[in-house]
């Protein structure tokens, strides 16, 4: 089994107090969240805005703290702070200054903590140490939206591309930490288990095919980068598979929606009309930071009540109009780009770039990025700073990782 004590001699203490904080953001929209009437925007003080308030505060005491690391993390993480910066400004046009500031406040809260946390194990631990570190936070974060789910929904697996998200990430870093050979399986056994669980378990769709995406992109990579030749080898075969074990593979992928769910996405069809009309009615600068997607059912006269989009590209489009759209796109093409870059020399970004992959196409179903924070954002986080955060080159790390033991 995963071992709690020696996960927890293998990094500083500052580092578990750092994670403590996001632990904090992470059980109020897990544990302790609070459903509310969507377009309530009143300042009620509950368990979950009580968690938020602590969880900002902590942030803000720990940015103090670590003032010196401030500048560092706002120009390795500046084109995804600029996404949030522009959101934050959005009252000005879109009014309800305490709910966008708000909301904006806790997304940079997190984005800065991620970044001290990176900076804190860059400087004390080796890249196996890092992988592992992050692993070990998608398992947290994962698994604290299970509970929260069984808590409130009875003791089973839910419907959700919450808790499936966050698991396929940590499934595909064990995978690309297994296929270059950073760790041996046995070190990943138990996190491969219980991510695979988890991911299968949330029956999404959109997780199932992102993850697809993401392996197909790592078995046709090498040490040098992505192999056209491997990833036309590995698409072959994967033909011939879907040729023959077709049937099964489209009843999984299809886990248990009907036909019209499918055609419709599961029902997201009349959200992202209203979306359509939201951007038709404000399309240069938006609706405003998180107001605007939650008011789309009520202001379009639809007969839904969502907290989201459930696009991250369309949430920016409603929310931050074109102006933030292009932000965004610029924030993802940077991302892509360095991961592409580097891969061809660092084994750590070859490993990335599935997850990348993975993640922009399970974001066209789950906006994780470029809306409100929620528990995979910082998981998302962590693996954008790692992307960014300068590594040697050619990374071979196993024989310091078993000295650091």
């Amino acid at each position: 089994m995963i071992q709690i004590k020696k996960i927890f001699k293998m990094y500083p203490k500052p580092i578990w107090i750092l994670t403590l904080i996001e632990f904090i953001f992470i059980s109020r929209k897990t544990i302790f969240n609070v459903s509310r009437e969507v377009g309530d925007y009143s300042a009620t003080i509950d368990s979950s805005t009580s968690l938020a308030i602590l969880g900002i505060a902590c942030s803000l005491i720990c940015i103090i703290q670590y003032s010196k690391f401030i500048k560092y993390i706002r120009k390795l993480m500046a084109a995804l702070i600029m996404v949030y910066i522009v959101a934050a400004l959005s009252f000005l046009w879109a009014g309800n200054i305490f709910s966008i500031l708000f909301k904006a406040t806790e997304v940079l809260a997190n984005i800065y903590i991620i970044g001290i946390i990176l900076i804190l194990l860059f400087q004390s631990c080796n890249i196996k140490q890092i992988i592992y570190y992050i692993i070990i936070f998608c398992l947290i974060a994962t698994y604290s939206e299970v509970l929260a789910e069984m808590v409130r929904k009875g003791l089973r697996f839910h419907h959700t591309n919450a808790y499936s998200y966050s698991a396929m990430i940590a499934l595909l870093l064990c995978l690309g930490s297994l296929r270059f050979s950073l760790f041996k399986f046995t070190e990943l056994k138990w996190p491969i288990i219980l991510a695979s669980i988890a991911w299968v378990g949330g029956t999404s769709t959109a997780s199932y095919i992102a993850c697809l995406a993401g392996l197909f992109l790592l078995y046709s990579s090498n040490k040098s980068g992505l192999n056209i030749q491997n990833a036309i080898i590995v698409l072959v075969l994967c033909i011939i598979f879907y040729a023959i074990a077709g049937d099964i593979i489209y009843s999984f992928i299809r886990a248990g929606h009907s036909e019209a769910e499918m055609q419709s996405g599961t029902g997201r069809s009349v959200i992202w009309e209203a979306a359509y009309m939201s951007f038709k009615d404000n399309p240069i600068l938006g609706s405003g930071f998180v107001i605007g997607e939650r008011e789309l059912g009520p202001k379009y006269g639809f007969d839904f009540r969502q907290l989201s989009a459930h696009n991250a590209f369309l949430s920016v489009l409603v929310n931050t109009g074109l102006i933030g759209f292009f932000i965004f796109i610029r924030f993802l093409y940077k991302w892509g780009i360095i991961l592409y870059r580097n891969s061809h020399w660092n084994v750590l970004s070859t490993i990335l770039l599935p997850i990348y992959i993975s993640i922009v196409i399970n974001s066209a179903a789950c906006p994780s990025i470029g809306s409100d924070w929620g528990p995979i954002s910082s998981c998302i986080y962590l693996i954008i700073g790692v992307s960014f955060m300068p590594t040697k080159k050619n990374i071979k790390p196993r024989p310091q990782y078993k000295n650091s033991k």
